[in-house]
């Protein structure tokens, strides 16, 4: 991300190194086994500046796509994390429950990477949120339109680490695994540590937005 680091340069700050992610703490993971266990959460989720999530959803293309859960920001390295599936928690539940949180006269606001495809999962399970408050993908092309911009890069960048991607998590190509498929632990873990790195990403990518007056 040229624009990030020559910002960092003109301040005289150099990018921090990368940490191994044995050097990182690792993140307090909730999990919220049912609807009633992530109502108890909502207050918590609410609390924070933006309702930062992470969905994670199987399948290749906006009409097969499927939601199989979904990540939320609890505080500094802190997330919850809920499963979806067919015998558990429907998505259709799930965005009802978000309805209440997203939409209406006391609606949050809201971030998430991928946020038009994050709309269109929630548009699936019966639920058109607002557009999102903040997106560090399309803030990490306004500030350089040539750079890389997923979670994993602007993280490398910003923050001196690097989460895991998601082709890190499931393989590549014909070997990829469905994430539905994954043990339940790994897939948490993996969103856990994607929505703890787009929370801690937010202040310094509007910081810099601000900055450069966009």
């Amino acid at each position: 991300l040229h624009a990030l680091d020559d910002a960092a340069g003109r301040e005289g700050v150099a990018s921090p190194p990368a940490a191994s992610r044995s050097e990182r703490e690792a993140v307090a993971l909730r999990i919220l086994d049912d609807l009633r266990a992530f109502e108890g959460a909502l207050e918590e989720i609410s609390s924070q500046p933006r309702v930062a999530l992470v969905a994670v959803a199987s399948g290749e293309g906006p009409l097969r796509e499927k939601l199989v859960g979904m990540a939320f920001s609890l505080g500094l390295r802190r997330a919850a994390w809920i499963r979806v599936s067919e015998d558990g928690v429907s998505a259709a539940d799930l965005a009802g429950r978000l309805s209440t949180l997203l939409a209406g006269p006391h609606a949050r606001p809201w971030s998430a990477p991928a946020s038009k495809r994050v709309q269109s999962l929630f548009a699936e399970a019966g639920f058109e949120p607002p557009p999102p408050a903040f997106d560090p993908e399309l803030a990490a092309y306004l500030l350089d339109p040539s750079a890389p911009r997923g979670i994993e890069s602007l993280a490398t960048q910003l923050l001196g680490t690097r989460p895991p991607s998601f082709e890190d998590l499931v393989g590549r190509g014909a070997r990829a695994i469905e994430p539905e498929l994954l043990p339940a632990g790994a897939l948490a873990g993996w969103a856990g540590e994607q929505v703890a790195c787009l929370a801690a990403l937010e202040p310094l990518l509007a910081e810099r937005l601000e900055r450069d007056g966009l």
